[in-house]
């Protein structure tokens, strides 16, 4: 709207070099938020990503195995720690599925998948790299630790 070159047109001389020192000094661009654009960009990556959807479904459904069953979540602690879980996401935002998996990679793998055996879940046992998501995904997340 301000960069109309014609939106001026009908102003004196003095007018129009008072209004072009006013516009001069004030920003003409809008810059969007830093952490809002690094949030989209991110999210959209990796809606794009197709191929790690089953991986994430599987961390998703662990997690929900965490915070919904009182058997799991005991043979869970038995074997992690008490009081140890594995974090729910929230669909907005990216950094929520980060922590997820990074919860999940920091466990030890064979515990956890003969924890999935027992409790009847064989279908959430992991079979692709997650510490690939997390190296990928580690910058992005120390530069949201920073503006937030």
């Amino acid at each position: 709207m301000l960069d109309d070159e014609t939106l001026f047109e009908d102003l004196e001389e003095d007018d129009d070099s008072e209004v072009n020192q006013v516009i001069h000094r004030h920003c003409l661009s809008r810059l969007s938020c830093f952490a809002h654009s690094l949030q989209l960009a991110i999210k959209d990556a990796m809606e794009k990503c197709v191929s790690t959807r089953p991986v994430m479904a599987k961390c998703s459904k662990m997690a929900n195995c965490c915070h919904q069953s009182a058997v799991f979540r005991e043979q869970f602690e038995v074997n992690f720690g008490e009081g140890r879980s594995i974090p729910s996401t929230n669909a907005t935002r990216w950094s929520s599925l980060y922590h997820q998996v990074s919860s999940i990679v920091q466990l030890d793998e064979q515990p956890l998948t003969d924890l999935l055996r027992q409790t009847g879940h064989d279908n959430r046992i992991l079979t692709a790299s997650l510490k690939e998501f997390v190296d990928i995904l580690q910058p992005f997340s120390e530069v949201r630790a920073v503006l937030w």
